[in-house]
């Protein structure tokens, strides 16, 4: 029977205090020892309060945000600093889902663009890139005249379908929600 695909043992998160733009030698955790684990085919819903560290807890393990205290296992290889070589292969299979879609689009780039940006970073060509998407902008519905516009600019418009195009690679999905 396989490990877990994730595990963290007393993961922290810490910011530095400001005040009035002044940097302080004061820490507060924005999430402080959390031990998770997770084999791969299960689910996991974090629930909690405004401000309760949700996020911070999924930037962190995305590599968006660097961790304090505690380590991660990926695939049974730990992780003892943030975008070590092992954090950077769980970066590659991580797809973050924002809040809000409309916020989580770059509003100087076609939504095209946009969705060929982390494919672009990944090292894929202009055409690859093309030819990979054309069949998820199929798939969600999305009509292939939406990806030479810009992003739409209110919450109503159909922008879920092109934060989250598909499927994701093999791993993680992080998504965030928050209800209207």
């Amino acid at each position: 029977m396989p490990g877990p695909l994730i595990q963290m043992s007393n993961l922290g998160v810490s910011f530095r205090a400001r005040s009035g733009g002044v940097r302080h030698d004061l820490l507060f955790w924005g999430v402080k020892q959390i031990c998770l684990s997770l084999k791969t085919g299960e689910s996991f819903c974090l629930i909690g309060e405004s401000g309760s560290g949700k996020s911070t807890l999924a930037m962190a393990l995305a590599g968006l945000l660097p961790f304090h205290q505690g380590w991660l296992m990926f695939r049974g290889k730990k992780i003892v600093r943030s975008n070590d070589g092992v954090h950077k292969m769980l970066m590659k299979s991580t797809q973050m889902v924002f809040q809000d879609p409309v916020q989580a689009l770059n509003p100087f780039l076609t939504l095209g663009q946009s969705l060929e940006e982390p494919l672009a970073a990944r090292g894929v060509r202009a055409g690859q890139r093309q030819a990979l998407l054309a069949p998820l902008i199929r798939d969600t519905g999305l009509s292939a005249d939406l990806l030479e516009g810009s992003p739409p600019k209110r919450p109503g418009d159909r922008t879920s379908g092109s934060a989250l195009p598909g499927h994701c690679p093999p791993g993680l999905n992080c998504s965030s929600w928050t209800s209207p």
